[in-house]
């Protein structure tokens, strides 16, 4: 089906997507290094800082002497520098999200349709004996996706290696389905484009509404609510709540953000995964919003409850 120097087109596409996927996961691997060594420096700043506030009083009561020299500042100023060195590897790995989903919108999924595996009731599609988009390439892609590995396209799974198509009776049926569940992917695929494209825009957008970025929270942390669940966690009235819900599902929210739940819950509202990915764009850029309160004096220890 394919010419020789096809199938290398292909396997070289794999094997560009596979050196991007490397770099995010280093990246990741990095950010978490980070994200300990915050955790670390803020467990010594609590204990530091209390046996300074001891030390100091003392001294006072003491000697009439105020101590000088304070390690917790010194702490504080690394812990401050580590932030920051965070805060520029979440824009690298953003920028690296959005250049894997590019190459993603036209990758090349290396199956050799010639050479079927009847597997039970379903048929698989092995890759290519060079290809190499392995267990790393499909553990990044499911986590572009905010779902766990592997591919889950319905009838169509792709795995490490291969691909399985479920219920499929016939060669051409599995080709069928597999046909169709990579369109849809690659619809997936540019509606996550577009989040990650203008992220940080939508982020601003969303802090300038305390409706807007309270709704997205609660659902993140509680997943499918009604409008008066939603309306009492947040102490607005019903109406307020539909109004703002409705909002955030208009033409000028692209991607939409939230959207009706799926039944049995159709009359709920839930997070869409560009919605999941905005929120937690929004805590990671100002993990402050995780303290606010509202106009009814409802903290976020009780939207996580």
């Amino acid at each position: 089906m394919l010419t020789e120097d096809q199938k290398r087109q292909v396997i070289a596409s794999v094997q560009r997507f596979e050196e991007k996927v490397s770099e995010y996961v280093k990246g990741k691997t990095e950010l978490k290094d980070y994200e300990r060594k915050i955790q670390v420096k803020m467990g010594e700043l609590l204990k530091v800082a209390e046996e300074e506030r001891q030390m100091e009083i003392a001294m006072e009561v003491l000697y009439g002497q105020s101590k000088k020299e304070s390690v917790a500042g010194k702490i504080e100023e690394e812990i401050k520098s580590l932030q920051k060195k965070t805060e520029i590897l979440r824009n690298e790995l953003t920028k690296l999200k959005t250049g894997l989903l590019e190459q993603m919108r036209n990758l090349p999924i290396p199956a050799d349709l010639e050479n079927p595996k009847q597997e039970d009731s379903s048929i698989a599609f092995p890759f290519f004996e060079d290809a190499k988009l392995g267990k790393e390439g499909i553990d990044t892609i499911c986590d572009l996706f905010r779902q766990e590995p592997p591919i889950d396209l319905g009838d169509v799974i792709i795995l490490p290696g291969r691909v399985v198509v479920k219920d499929a009776p016939s060669k051409q049926e599995a080709i069928s389905k597999f046909v169709q569940a990579i369109r849809s992917f690659r619809m997936r695929v540019d509606s996550l484009s577009k989040s990650y494209e203008q992220i940080d825009e939508m982020v601003e957008r969303l802090r300038k509404s305390s409706q807007y970025s309270g709704i997205l929270k609660v659902l993140l942390r509680q997943g499918t609510l009604s409008l008066k669940e939603i309306a009492r966690i947040l102490g607005i009235d019903e109406r307020k709540a539909y109004d703002t819900c409705y909002n955030l599902t208009r033409s000028n929210w692209s991607p939409k953000p939230i959207q009706r739940a799926h039944a049995p819950h159709s009359g709920d509202w839930e997070l869409t995964l560009a919605g999941e990915i905005l929120v937690n764009r929004l805590l990671e850029r100002y993990p402050d919003e995780r303290l606010e309160l509202n106009s009814k004096g409802t903290t976020q220890t009780e939207l996580e409850k």
